[in-house]
């Protein structure tokens, strides 16, 4: 049962072992996992709004020269 949550081992655990760093490492890598999804998320909502803008734009635009 501790194997689901990945908790069947702790390589903070001292001699004696401690259950707030094992607590403490649980807690951060739900945070981390949350903030990863989180940088997806808002990496993908300005790969849309970039791909959004482009598209607006003629590809051979009399405006755009190259000099």
């Amino acid at each position: 049962m501790k194997t689901d949550g990945r908790l069947d081992r702790n390589w903070l655990f001292g001699q004696g072992g401690n259950a707030l760093l094992a607590a403490a490492d649980h807690n951060l890598r739900l945070i981390l996992n949350a903030l990863a999804l989180w940088l997806a998320w808002i990496c993908t909502r300005l790969h849309t709004d970039i791909a959004k803008l482009n598209t607006s734009l003629p590809v051979n635009s009399p405006n755009t020269s190259i000099s």
